[in-house]
């Protein structure tokens, strides 16, 4: 676990001695191993403007349900693995053309909902759009073009001109604490960043987040 060149937590697994008897309390949340009721989802439901972001998902996701009072807590047993490598196959991010730079400002926004106030407005001029390369686009990025037709005519709007117009607006928008994409008032932020271990502010993490919250002896 640490965090990366953006400031983002990077969350790492570990290996327990035994089966525990019954789900143990948890610290940090996977995106891709998750379930619950269906009510977090409308309590929490994921947020369309962090697009283009990869780390940072889970701890803004993460921040959000346990400031809305929601638990983890880890299975009993692993009923599913995952390949951490991506050096085998095409990903998202190289297949994906971000015209608009909306990585950026969703970075941005992940640092607004984690406390990490930044001069939201510094970049404001870097998601002008870029026409002039569209012909481009089609003959590099196809799947990026396909993906907004496809949007767009399931959703009947122009998606393209969405990003466009997203790229320029406030990322704070929607997401301050009691909102619907910010924090909960449940608990505060300070006492999350004390439960976990780890402070996005400081980029700091302790030895008990290091370890999940379990014992040293517990773990391989």
């Amino acid at each position: 676990t640490e965090f990366e060149k953006e400031g983002m937590l990077r969350i790492a697994g570990r290996i327990v001695r035994s089966k525990p008897d019954s789900p143990q309390p948890g610290l940090f949340w996977a995106a891709g191993f998750s379930f619950s009721s269906s009510g977090v989802l409308k309590d929490v439901p994921y947020d369309p403007s962090l697009k283009f972001l990869f780390f940072g998902e889970e701890m803004t996701m993460l921040a959000r349900m346990w400031t809305k009072g929601y638990d983890i807590y880890t299975p009993t047993t692993s009923v599913a693995f995952h390949l951490w490598s991506r050096d085998y196959r095409h990903t998202f991010s190289s297949d994906v053309k971000d015209r608009y730079q909306l990585h950026l400002r969703s970075l941005h926004r992940a640092r607004f909902i984690l406390g990490s106030h930044v001069d939201t407005t510094a970049e404001s001029d870097q998601g002008e759009a870029r026409e002039g390369h569209d012909e481009t686009l089609h003959s590099q990025r196809p799947l990026h073009l396909n993906c907004c037709a496809l949007l767009s005519l399931l959703s009947q709007r122009n998606a393209g001109a969405d990003d466009a117009a997203e790229a320029k607006s406030d990322p704070s928008r929607g997401a301050a604490v009691g909102e619907l994409y910010g924090l909960g008032t449940e608990r505060t932020l300070e006492s999350f960043y004390e439960h976990v271990g780890v402070n996005c502010l400081t980029a700091t993490i302790d030895e008990r987040a290091k370890r999940g919250g379990m014992a040293a002896e517990n773990l391989l």
